[in-house]
């Protein structure tokens, strides 16, 4: 039994996936985030350039001229292509936690060797998650879980609780986009691991409910984005 699960969920079914190829980036209202715009009118007149260009040099190419091709690709600007500016139309937000607390680590792998040796199987590397994510108050719990049994993983050892953390994110969610409710879950994973998270990991979460200029979808992108950073096992 691990103390953590590493699942790809998110508040509604689907797993993130990759961002679009082109894509303007800026710095979120947390040092941890990122906030990335993946569809606005500038995207897509330079996604519509590209395309011209590709299939003007595409045409051409095999007959060694291909001067009309510049004159496609570069004779107009997207500010001639957009009516007016009307920013960024679609986010998607990217959480990066970097600081590595060795303590953690290394408890964190005693711990999973421990598992393994009572014949559990550990995939991945979850301490390199763990190890920039836990607080350091979770070094007790990983030691006193890796000196119980393996017939009683649990044993006498004080866990951490959940804080109410994801209460107050799937409260915001239910405020911004009437009639949607969260992931079960994703409820599930963030009441198990969100006891063990450092108060700058948790921060980051709150950060998404500071977007108040935006939609109810950037909402939804953000806890996601989160949720990926805070619990996902590479």
């Amino acid at each position: 039994m691990t103390p953590r699960l590493a699942l790809c969920i998110t508040l509604l079914s689907a797993c993130v996936g990759d961002a679009p190829r082109l894509e303007t980036r800026e710095p979120g209202t947390h040092p941890a985030r990122e906030d990335v715009c993946t569809s606005s009118c500038v995207l897509s007149c330079r996604a519509s350039q590209r395309s011209q260009c590709e299939s003007c040099y595409n045409s051409c190419i095999h007959v060694g001229s291909c001067d009309v091709c510049s004159r496609s690709c570069y004779g107009y600007s997207c500010i001639d292509y957009c009516a007016e500016d009307s920013g960024c139309d679609a986010w998607d937000y990217r959480f990066w936690f970097d600081t590595v607390d060795a303590e953690v680590g290394r408890a964190c792998r005693t711990y999973f060797e421990h598992e393994e040796s009572c014949g559990h199987v550990v995939e991945g590397d979850p301490c390199s998650l763990y190890e920039r994510t836990e607080d350091r108050r979770m070094v007790a719990a990983y030691e006193c879980l890796t000196e119980q049994s393996c017939e009683d993983p649990i044993g006498s050892c004080v866990l951490p609780q959940p804080t109410g953390l994801i209460e107050s994110l799937c409260a915001e969610l239910e405020a911004r986009c009437p009639g949607s409710t969260c992931n079960p879950d994703l409820v599930a994973l963030v009441e198990h691991g969100e006891g063990w998270l450092r108060p700058e990991v948790v921060e980051a979460a709150m950060s998404c409910i500071e977007l108040v200029d935006r939609t109810c979808d950037d909402y939804v992108a953000c806890v996601e984005g989160w949720a990926e950073g805070a619990f996902v096992v590479e």
